[in-house]
């Protein structure tokens, strides 16, 4: 009786996160597949851009953009030289942050003698005087 009807609800149940699974990870791969069609396709657009730029030199003066770092594992542009130099000063910055922050924590501080009572306690306090 109602224990068949819970294992065919509970067997519903995982078969609905098991379809839903299936789904998530087939979009990932899509995502996955795109991104590296997109990879390849800046990088032949960069290599035909420099190509153009050696046969017919000085024609072509809107270079603002052709200073990335090519990275070897993708083979498209990722991360401009400047872009890079400001994300490791503000990684120095985050750490030296942290660990001041850390070492600071404990002088800050306050001895549980020292503290205020808390609402209740003084609540109390104040009830029975």
């Amino acid at each position: 009786g109602d224990e068949e009807d819970m294992t065919d609800m509970s067997g519903s149940r995982t078969a609905k996160i098991g379809a839903r699974m299936t789904r998530i990870i087939r979009v990932m791969r899509l995502v996955r597949i795109l991104k590296l069609y997109k990879a390849i396709y800046e990088a032949r657009v960069a290599k035909k851009r420099k190509e153009a730029r050696k046969n017919n030199p000085g024609e072509d003066d809107d270079d603002w953009d052709d200073d990335y770092e090519v990275d070897p594992k993708f083979g498209a542009n990722r991360e401009s030289l400047v872009g890079k130099k400001l994300s490791d000063i503000t990684t120095r910055s985050v750490i030296i942050l942290v660990i001041t922050m850390m070492l600071l924590a404990r002088l800050v501080r306050i001895d549980t003698s020292q503290q205020l009572p808390t609402s209740a306690t003084y609540g109390a306090d104040v009830v029975s005087h």
